[in-house]
């Protein structure tokens, strides 16, 4: 049995999976070390938004049709009313990203990019002749 290590893209470690999330707004990795506002109480900071409701069938569909196994073989539900089912990412009020506190490079360079309308094969081609 292997360990998954996943990248913080603020301060570039590697971490054990648990300890590393996606932004539900933003779709940046990071680390629980990285988060801003560390005012919450579950310690990953983690937005929930799957929660079992065998009284909403709709819902349960929903959560179904995205792949999530909520009954065993004889129509058992594994959940109570109520339980998390699976985290849905870090709560974006936790982002570095989007607090504006840290830039996302990748980001503005495409913003540049599409905004200035640069050839990026053209600046790379001076780049590489200038080296």
């Amino acid at each position: 049995m292997g360990v998954d290590y996943y990248h913080c893209e603020v301060c570039g470690e590697s971490r054990y999976e648990e300890y590393v999330g996606n932004c539900n707004k933003c779709g940046n990795s990071l680390c629980t070390s990285c988060l801003i506002n560390k005012d919450f109480n579950d310690r990953y900071a983690h937005h929930y938004g799957y929660k079992f409701d065998s009284l909403n069938p709709e819902l349960m569909k929903k959560y179904q049709d995205e792949g999530y196994c909520l009954y065993d073989s004889d129509g058992t539900p594994y959940y109570e009313d109520g339980e998390i089912i699976s985290d849905s990412g870090i709560d974006s009020k936790y982002c570095p990203f989007c607090s504006g506190e840290k830039i996302d490079e990748a980001l503005l360079f495409k913003h540049i990019v599409k905004k200035y309308n640069i050839d990026i094969n053209k600046e790379w081609r001076e780049v590489k002749k200038s080296k």
